[in-house]
């Protein structure tokens, strides 16, 4: 059994217009409005274990991309979630996904999530970030 989904502060419920949507078991977004009209989608989302075959892995990908091309141009988008991926340190291949302080090599995992963010334009952020190695990973 897989488990997605928001914590909304209860305070907040009332501003939020859009109920959240659920894509599958292991996808779900979330549309909040900001300032002036613009909105915010959130994705949340629960990769496949390192040890799922690649046929597996690239169905839940091609739905991510799937989920992410349908999300309106103008939104601002996040998304969250447990990828078990590492992307590791090659930030100059990967100039504008990952920043100078990811962690080991990248696996399988990895190169699926790389090449997503690649695709959509999207920055990892906690490799932007210098801390502890074992504060780098669970």
């Amino acid at each position: 059994m897989h488990a997605i989904g928001f914590a909304i502060r209860s305070s907040l419920l009332a501003q939020i217009s859009e109920s959240p949507v659920g894509i599958n078991e292991r996808l779900m977004t979330l549309r909040l409005p900001l300032t002036k009209g613009h909105f915010m989608t959130v994705v949340s989302a629960y990769a496949l274990m390192l040890v799922s075959d690649e046929t597996t892995k690239d169905s839940f990908y091609s739905c991510l991309r799937a989920t992410l091309q349908a999300v309106p141009r103008n939104d601002r988008l996040v998304i969250l979630g447990d990828f078990n991926a590492q992307v590791g340190t090659n930030h100059n291949v990967w100039s504008g996904v990952i920043g100078k302080h990811g962690l080991w090599n990248a696996n399988s995992n990895g190169l699926h999530l790389l090449n997503l963010c690649s695709e959509f334009g999207l920055l990892i952020t906690n490799t932007l970030f210098q801390q502890h190695n074992r504060r780098k990973a669970t």
